[in-house]
């Protein structure tokens, strides 16, 4: 496939995008730092959600050097097919032609493939079928992996009701009583024109459903570097999926998966108050892999799955700090600072220090 001609920002309102093999065209967004990437990430954003889910985050990616690319996928944002469930092995094919396309335009740079929610589910499945040799490694942010060996039978009864009988009917997070965020201000930017919350069909769920069932399955296949990113207070995502899925991994031996466990976090991690801590997770293990996460949220996450995590040690203290949500700027500014550290691979690993301030 031949690769994209100029994935710069677009100039004078002309949208860059993404052509697939069916002529659907997915718009993207993408943030490059001012000298050529060694490092790019493609990241996929979630259920009723658009390429804006990244702006948050984009600064602490450039300021470490790291290109990052987000595009609309189909069915969502300015993509084509807006609000209609495009079909499991689409959205993965889709996934593949954006790979292979970004994969064309940096060559010689790793490539690394996000994705929060619905794109994390995506990418566990592309990492499971290891069908992907272009990439590097994966992202996971609150990966939706609530399949439905997952759900209770009340609720699996449900959702198949729903899909025969009023698969038309469009469900709402917030009015559902649901938090997807503590930082609302960052949430509401997610909104459509006008306003109006996203939505999604009884359809789209079900179809979400499947993915999440692929993604469930998928765990513990994954054979590439990758780092899964969890928020205690996630009321999208349940913590048994979750736990199961890791669970999974560690018995599989994948010893090329990082957990991370936020007990203060909720299922938009990097757009909370304290977003900008799993920011700097993030970019600091893309610039090396086999460093322990700054916030020590790897160690947290260890002690959650073995149900050590808050309760006291001999020595009378908490057995790990917890990480809690702080904070209350919902556009962070990032201050970088290197700092060498050398390892056995050569690797020149960077940290960042995150400036919260009210814009």
């Amino acid at each position: 496939m031949a690769a994209l001609p100029g994935l710069r920002e677009p100039q004078k309102g002309k949208a860059n995008h993404f052509v697939m093999s069916d002529e659907a065209v997915l718009p993207y967004r993408e943030w490059l730092p001012d000298e050529a990437p060694q490092i790019v990430v493609l990241a996929l954003h979630g259920i009723n959600d658009s390429a804006e889910a990244w702006e948050s985050p984009s600064a602490m990616f450039v300021n470490a050097g790291i290109a990052l690319i987000a595009p609309d996928q189909r069915g969502f944002g300015a993509a084509t097919g807006g609000g209609v469930w495009p079909g499991t092995e689409i959205m993965l094919s889709d996934a593949m032609a954006m790979i292979k396309q970004v994969r064309d335009r940096f060559p010689n740079a790793r490539l690394y493939l996000a994705g929060e929610s619905m794109g994390g589910a995506i990418a566990m499945v592309l990492a499971a079928r290891q069908n992907s040799h272009w990439i590097d490694g994966y992202v996971l942010s609150s990966p939706a992996v609530w399949g439905r060996r997952e759900m209770t039978v009340s609720w699996r009864m449900l959702l198949w009701l729903a899909n025969k009988t009023v698969p038309w009917l469009r469900l709402n997070a917030v009015r559902l009583g649901l938090k997807p965020s503590d930082n609302e201000a960052a949430f509401n930017r997610k909104g459509r024109p006008g306003g109006a919350l996203p939505s999604a069909s009884i359809s789209a769920l079900a179809g979400l459903t499947d993915l999440m069932d692929l993604a469930l399955q998928a765990a513990g296949k994954c054979r590439a570097p990758s780092l899964c990113l969890y928020g205690g207070k996630d009321q999208l995502v349940p913590k048994r999926a979750i736990a199961a899925c890791w669970h999974t991994e560690r018995a599989a031996e994948a010893t090329k998966q990082v957990f991370a466990y936020y007990p203060g976090g909720y299922h938009l991690l990097q757009r909370d108050h304290a977003g900008a801590v799993v920011t700097r997770d993030i970019v600091n293990w893309l610039l090396d892999p086999e460093a322990p996460l700054l916030s020590g949220a790897d160690a947290c996450a260890h002690s959650w799955l073995d149900g050590t995590l808050g309760k006291r040690t001999r020595r009378g203290r908490d057995s790990i700090p917890l990480i809690e949500a702080s904070g209350k700027s919902d556009s962070p500014t990032i201050d970088a600072r290197a700092v060498l550290t050398s390892g056995t691979n050569n690797t020149t690993a960077r940290s960042f220090t995150a400036r919260e301030h009210q814009t």
